[in-house]
């Protein structure tokens, strides 16, 4: 066997962990209406209090917005109640429910939806918001069937759904190569889930 192979095939596999990722995708654009230069990071929580400043030092103050995407998954099945604190203007979909529109200028405010959710089920997460001028604020609680309004844990926020298996990459196969050589290689995943991978690489 070529162990150079064998090393790009473990390099491969170890892309895609098993491990689950809590937390939400964060976008923060340098603009007010989710356009211009960006900075992407995971946030743990949706609660934050800038003030007078910005998320990122690449981020101006008072024009921006920010996206964060995710999942929640609900401890209990219910009624649920979800809570957005926002100077200035805010949206929220849950499980692609849009059930807070509040996209205007405004101070400090709290604006509220309801929704039925199942114990255990993730549902898609998506907060939109926007600053201009003055105070900047966005923050994202919850209070279920059993418990009064909190911010939503990081425990309870994912990046990827928790349960859905990642791609394993199928060995390639044996090739033996001389040093210089140039090489072409594809490599096709299997997916438990039904997405299809494909790595593809020349000139290793």
């Amino acid at each position: 066997d070529d162990p150079g192979m064998q090393v790009l095939f473990d390099w491969i596999n170890s892309l895609s962990p098993n491990s689950v990722q809590n937390g939400t995708n964060a976008v923060y654009f340098d603009n007010m209406n989710l356009t211009g230069s960006t900075v992407s990071r995971i946030d743990n929580e949706i609660n934050f209090n800038w003030g007078s400043g910005s998320p990122d030092p690449a981020i101006g103050v008072n024009t921006y917005s920010a996206r964060w995407t995710g999942y929640v998954v609900p401890p209990e099945t219910g009624t649920y109640t979800f809570y957005t604190t926002s100077d200035d203007g805010i949206r929220l979909w849950i499980d692609n429910q849009l059930i807070v529109d509040q996209w205007i200028d405004q101070g400090l405010t709290e604006w509220s939806g309801t929704i039925s959710l199942t114990e255990g089920v993730a549902y898609d997460l998506r907060m939109e918001y926007y600053e201009n001028g003055g105070g900047a604020v966005a923050e994202l609680r919850w209070a279920g069937p059993s418990f009064t309004k909190e911010i939503i844990p990081y425990s309870r926020l994912f990046i990827v759904p928790p349960g859905v298996n990642p791609p394993v990459v199928t060995n390639p196969g044996n090739q033996q190569n001389n040093l210089g050589d140039v090489v072409s290689l594809q490599i096709n995943a299997n997916d438990p889930d039904g997405f299809g991978v494909t790595f593809a690489a020349s000139s290793l």
